[in-house]
């Protein structure tokens, strides 16, 4: 019986034990059900009974009562009482139905109660006056009546009926249920006792074969895998069985071809040393073939080879194994001849089994054998034949020797391809010294033909006399001419030294410009802020004519500025202090960037744009994508910029170009087309000179400083490569940008970069300020130039490349126009611009510091109100939420709290009116918050007390609370603490009359956790903080208001009352900051340079930060930082230097040297009140 079957027999008798125990279960249930059902109906019956008996007593009382009053009150009660008899009887007699006695007990009931009610309506009936004898006669009967008697004895006989037949039922149900659990336990039981047996049985039954299927797994868990199961069974362990038997025998199996393949790695390295360093074919082949037949147990073999230099396609015996002289085995075999020959030929092994012929004999001294098996085998190497081996032996070769052939037949193609190498260059060292000895021969023929030449020579010289006179007359003319040569040469030389001078004096020029970034942007520095400081006029002394006087200064000195930057990027590639990054450059993700930066451009004026991409051009090149992205920007700008109507084009394609060398290399060919004005053909050679245009009238059209084109041919050079024009005056010009597919190294500028044909055009940039450059520049493929009217963008600043892409694709799948910022300072400029709806922002950035970068966009009004969520690995959870942020993730981040962040995002924007709770006990003052808050972006509710607020909160959701600290029935401590232990999560912004203490604070603080609490000690700040985190339009605001708000701002508590030194030796510029400074009521501190910002250090311990200039005398800024970084007490201080410098690595040196942070001049003063804030914040 299989062993499905046993625990099937099991189960079934399981099955069936529970169904016949349900079953008697199920009868014994329904019999108890039906004995509770008579007696819970008895009960019933009882209780009405004694109901009737109840009603009829307050029936009669009721009739005596309307005897004694005469009320009709009285009545209504007799007549309500009659109706609930009635009733109650007809219950009854539906209870009584089905018992006969009963229901006759009831007929007697209503015949005994009618004549009953019959009597109390003639007592009723009796008019008499009340204490008449008459009256009192009618009272008595009411008392003593035959009925009433006869009506109780009635109710009596059906409630002892009914006790006893309570009685009776209720034993039959005691007896129900102990009959139900006798005949559950004995079924029980004798189930039970059968499926042990059953149980028992089958387990015994299985025993015998699970030890046998244990003691064979030992068996092959040591090893013995010829060991089998033999069970005779035809259950499923016996079929586990023969399956453990076939694994077993898979196992051997394997465990034999591990063994043969090991045993024929071992032969073949045997092999591989053996034949090591071989030059000879025979000697070879005795040594494999004396080693080989002994282990693949071949009786007789035969090895040919072929020789390489000879073109018959022969095959040469080399060795044999075992064979007779005579025995005739053929020296050589054509190709196709025999077997072997065919074997040669088709490339494939050849296999002779049972052979019987005279010609296949193997013998020996004693006795002659026939071949029982023949192998023979191509020797092969990169598919060319180069040799044939025969085995044979008396038996059948085993399958591990004929793998180790095959083996060692590839093996033998190298040898012999080696060997015959060897062979060749031997035979050619050997033909090379038989060429030495014969052209040392001829070398002895010409000595002796040289002598008979010289005789000759003799007879000549006679000749020679007559020719002297004449070369006389040459020598004269040649002395004239090396003394031209002479001149010339010096002429030559001359010029290159003044060559040399010209490049030595052109490298000065560019280090001397690059070095003077501090003495041009020092004296700029100053001319800035004062003329912002005028312009602002907050003294209200200037006209409105002076204060447009003070913002075109500003403007000027702005525009100066960007001169003298294009100037130092000029100079920094001149001087060789740009070095490229070079790396590995997709050409469809450049023309797709091109396609993004100046679609919207050639769209705006109209004019048709085409990219194209040549078939043959290479998809990668190496060079610095960033630079090249710079020279197609500069080139296509001053296309789009010259370029009226028509078109612009950029053509790539691949060509080669030998630059001189004679060796060819490849190149990739950027040709920028236009249809502009041109370029006159005198001017083409020098549009790429610096502060030159083709242009250069007083009235010219197109503005510009005429620097773009030197800068791209500065940058051509640095990148390998170079520009050319071809153009003509009207019709338009094509600029070609030759680069290296790989970079090899920066070459020299070409300084005359104009084709035969006609010249080129161009000049800088289509847009002059750097706001439009880090407008148009995207580091990563984004949305900014395709974002519409109602479109939601969000702007991502984020240095991580990677991770930057991974948040723009999660923003567009929440329907976001994304655009992308690598760097601090391009994020500002494009949020200024875009105005977003919202930002992430990463708090590490490249150039400066993302709370930098918060603390700007939070203290403009125009930036204000944008929604900030702060994605960074800092842990500073509660400093970015106290500055306006809306979210704070911490990196690393997952995908889903990515998502919801963005989704939080959506949801903010989504929202249309925030929500403002106030609680404030003075009528008054709570008046005043409203009016000073309200403006009809979001809605004010205000409560008078602390209940009133924690109750109005648990029912609507608040953005924002504001509560008074002196409430009239709490304090707002208590208040706080209700609201955070429901899980308050919005920012509380609480004020007080009298100020909070120090102590208040520190509870509020500790309060807070991951939500805002902040103190606000006006009005104006209390304007100010809603204002923050509803995130309000602060334009929109009322110009009273938004004059109360710009106060706070310049009333900046963070730096009221700090103290900081400056360090610099510019009188101007300390003047220039300092006047900045006192206006936020900053202490300072001056020096002039580090050994006296040392000093003052010294003298002054309290100071809070410090701003450094970097080139003063004495001690410069790096030498000065690196001494106070020396002293402990000043570890922790905050330095933040101030350089004119711009070039690359400066602001690492300045970071080294001991430096916090870093700002270039002139000095952006947002930008430098935004680092003080963020160095001298207290979290």
């Amino acid at each position: 019986m299989k062993l499905t079957t046993r625990i099937t027999l099991v189960f079934l008798l399981a099955v069936l034990a529970i169904v016949v125990s349900a079953w008697v279960s199920h009868g014994n249930t329904e019999k108890v059900n039906e004995t509770r059902y008579w007696v819970e109906h008895t009960q019933v019956v009882i209780g009405r009974l004694d109901r009737l008996y109840m009603l009829i007593k307050e029936a009669e009382t009721s009739v005596r009562g309307v005897l004694v009053t005469r009320k009709d009150r009285m009545n209504s009660a007799f007549d309500q009482k009659k109706s609930e008899i009635y009733a109650t009887y007809e219950e009854l007699k539906n209870l009584t139905s089905d018992n006969p006695k009963q229901a006759e007990r009831l007929v007697q009931f209503k015949s005994v109660y009618d004549s009953r009610l019959e009597e109390w309506n003639s007592l009723l009936s009796h008019s008499g006056a009340i204490g008449s004898p008459s009256w009192q006669s009618t009272l008595e009967k009411s008392f003593d009546s035959q009925y009433a008697g006869k009506l109780k004895t009635l109710i009596s006989e059906m409630k002892d009926e009914e006790q006893g037949l309570l009685k009776v039922r209720t034993q039959d149900a005691l007896k129900s249920v102990e009959s139900s659990q006798q005949a559950t336990f004995l079924i029980t039981a004798v189930l039970v006792g059968v499926l042990g047996a059953i149980s028992a049985f089958v387990v015994m039954s299985m025993n015998k074969a699970i030890s046998a299927l244990l003691e064979g797994t030992k068996q092959i868990g040591d090893g013995h895998f010829e060991h089998r199961i033999n069970l005779k069974s035809n259950d499923e362990l016996g079929a586990l069985a023969a399956a453990f038997d076939a694994m077993t025998a898979q196992v051997e199996e394997f465990n034999i071809e591990q063994t043969d393949k090991n045993w024929i790695k071992k032969s073949i390295n045997n092999f591989g040393l053996l034949l090591q360093g071989q030059r000879n074919f025979e000697k070879a082949g005795s040594i494999v073939l004396n080693s080989l037949a002994p282990q693949v147990e071949a009786r007789q073999a035969a090895l040919y080879c072929v020789d390489s230099e000879r073109k018959d396609e022969t095959l040469f015996l080399i060795s044999t194994f075992a064979c007779e002289n005579n025995s005739g085995i053929p020296l050589t075999v054509k190709f196709g001849d025999g077997s072997i020959g065919q074997c040669a030929v088709d490339k494939n092994a050849v296999h002779l089994q049972g052979i019987a012929t005279e010609s296949f004999k193997i013998k020996s001294a004693l006795s002659t054998s026939s071949a029982a098996d023949v192998l023979i085998y191509p020797i092969l190497f990169e598919g060319e034949t180069k040799g044939v081996l025969e085995v044979a032996s008396e038996k059948k070769f085993s399958h591990r020797s004929i793998l180790l052939l095959e083996e060692l037949c590839d093996l033998l193609g190298v040898v012999f391809s080696s060997i015959s190498a060897a062979l060749v260059t031997d035979r050619l060292l050997d033909e090379s010294r038989q060429l030495n000895e014969e052209l040392r021969l001829q070398q002895e023929e010409l000595e002796a033909q040289a002598e008979e030449l010289e005789t000759q020579q003799e007879e000549l010289r006679h000749v020679n006399d007559e020719l002297l006179q004449k070369a006389d007359a040459l020598e004269e003319q040649n002395a004239l001419v090396f003394e031209k040569n002479i001149e010339l040469e010096g002429m030559r030389q001359s010029l290159e030294d003044k060559a040399h001078q010209l490049a030595v004096s052109s490298k000065y020029k560019s280090e001397f410009l690059a070095n003077m970034s501090h003495d041009l942007r020092t004296p700029l520095n100053s001319l800035l802020i004062f003329s912002e400081l005028l312009s602002d006029n907050e003294e209200g002394n200037l006209s409105e004519s002076q204060i447009d006087f003070a913002k075109n200064i500003n403007m000027a000195g702005k525009t100066l500025l960007t001169l003298i930057d294009d100037i130092l990027d000029l100079s920094k590639i001149e001087a060789g202090r740009v070095n490229p990054d070079i790396k590995n450059v997709e050409l469809a993700d450049v023309i797709l960037d091109i396609e993004r930066s100046f679609r919207k451009v050639a769209e705006g004026k109209k004019i048709q744009f085409d990219l194209n991409l040549a078939p043959n051009t290479p998809k990668l090149m190496r060079t610095d994508e960033r630079r090249l992205q710079q020279l197609l920007n500069n080139l296509l700008s001053n296309a789009f910029k010259f370029t009226e109507k028509g078109k612009v084009s950029l053509s790539i394609s691949s060509d080669k170009s030998s630059e001189g060398n004679g060796k060819e290399e490849d190149f990739v060919s950027f040709a920028i087309a236009d249809t502009g004005i041109g370029i006159a053909p005198e001017q083409q050679a020098l549009v790429f000179e610096a502060f030159h245009q083709a242009d250069s009238s007083s009235t010219r059209k197109f503005g510009g400083t005429g620097l773009g084109l030197s800068i791209c041919r500065e940058l051509s050079a640095l990148l390998g490569g170079w520009v050319e024009v071809v153009s003509e005056l009207g019709k338009g010009s094509t600029f070609t940008l030759h680069l290296p597919v790989a970079y090899k190294g920066k070459v020299e500028p070409r300084r005359r970069s104009v084709t035969n044909t006609a010249p080129a055009v161009t000049a800088e940039t289509i847009k002059d300020s750097k706001d439009d450059d880090a407008f148009l520049y995207a580091d990563v493929p984004d949305d900014r130039l395709n974002i519409n009217e109602g479109d939601r963008v969000i702007l991502i600043i984020e240095d991580d490349k990677a991770f930057a892409t991974m948040l723009m694709d999660l923003a567009r799948k929440n329907k976001f126009k994304a655009v992308v910022s690598l760097r601090g300072k391009e994020g500002l400029i494009l949020a200024r611009r875009l105005l977003p709806d919202a930002i992430t922002l990463d708090l590490k950035l490249p150039d400066i510091e993302g709370w930098v970068v918060l603390d700007q966009l939070k203290n403009s009004s125009e930036t204000r109100h944008i929604p900030v969520h702060i994605i960074s690995a800092s842990s500073e959870h509660n400093r970015g939420m106290s500055l306006g942020a809306i979210g704070y993730l911490e990196k690393p981040v997952t995908l889903s709290t990515l998502n919801d962040a963005i989704e939080k995002i959506g949801t903010f924007f989504d929202k249309q009116t925030g929500a403002v709770l106030i609680a404030e006990s003075d009528a008054a003052l709570r008046k005043s918050l409203v009016e000073l808050l309200e403006n009809g972006d979001f809605s004010i509710e205000s409560v008078e007390h602390g209940e009133g607020a924690v109750e109005l909160w648990s029912k609507k959701p608040f953005d924002c609370s504001i509560i008074n600290m002196n409430l009239s029935d709490m304090d707002g401590l208590t208040l706080a603490k209700k609201f955070f232990s429901n899980n308050y999560s919005h920012p509380l912004l609480v004020f007080s009359n009298h100020g909070l203490s120090e102590g208040e604070k520190a509870e509020l603080e500790a309060l807070g956790r991951i939500n805002i609490v902040k103190d606000i000690d006006s009005p104006e700040r209390l304007l100010s903080e809603v204002g923050l985190f509803l995130h309000r339009v602060e334009t929109k605001l009322p110009v009273a208001k938004q004059q109360l708000v710009t106060k706070v701002r310049q009333d900046d508590s963070t730096l009221i009352g700090r103290k900081l030194l400056i360090v610099d030796d510019d009188p101007r510029n300390v003047e220039a900051l300092t006047s900045v400074l006192k206006k936020y009521q900053m202490s300072i501190v001056t020096a002039e340079n580090g050994r006296d910002a040392l000093d003052k250090l010294a003298m002054n311990k309290d100071v809070e930060v410090v701003l450094m200039d970097i080139m003063m005398p004495e001690m410069d800024g790096y030498e000065a930082m690196r001494a106070i970084r020396a002293q402990p007490e000043f570890g922790s201080l905050p330095i933040i230097a101030v350089t004119a410098k711009a070039m690359q690595g400066d602001r690492m040196k300045c970071l080294e040297s001991g430096a916090s942070d870093y700002i270039t001049k002139p000095v952006d003063r947002s930008q430098l009140i935004s680092l003080l804030r963020v160095w001298l914040y207290k979290g």
